[in-house]
């Protein structure tokens, strides 16, 4: 309003500038109804996508922890091998050194022998030289 009181002038458009109006924020609404329902519906696609990637990183999870345990299982069992192993290795080399020792023994008792069949053919052989003298 102008100070002296008269209106300044403003020309009227007409009802038909409020209905383009109107349709327009209509059509406006309705594009921001369908961006809306579009991004609810990525929004929803995301999730979807997002809870399989949850349970597939679950399972991952599963089959890791059951990998794991496995593997303590299996270590277990080749550190009591390698105790089982260290002892048989113990016990080998106590045997090998009986064998060796055994062997070395029968060795001395064989050239006893010999000595002993070498001693008795000299006996033999002077017997019967005496006999042939004698004779």
């Amino acid at each position: 309003q102008a100070e002296d009181g008269i209106r300044d002038f403003c020309l009227s458009r007409g009802l038909g500038d409020v209905y383009k109006r109107q349709n327009q924020n209509r059509v406006e609404m309705e594009n921001l109804r369908g961006k809306g329902e579009q991004n609810v519906y990525r929004a929803w696609e995301q999730d979807t996508k997002l809870e399989q990637i949850n349970k597939t990183a679950r399972e991952a999870e599963e089959i890791g922890l059951t990998v794991n345990s496995n593997l303590l299982k299996q270590r277990e069992v080749i550190l009591s091998t390698t105790e089982n192993t260290k002892e048989i290795d113990s016990e080998l080399k106590k045997t090998n050194k009986l064998i060796t020792q055994m062997s070395f023994r029968e060795m001395l008792r064989i050239f006893g022998l010999y000595i002993l069949i070498i001693i008795l053919a000299i006996a033999d052989g002077v017997i019967a030289l005496k006999k042939l003298r004698l004779l």
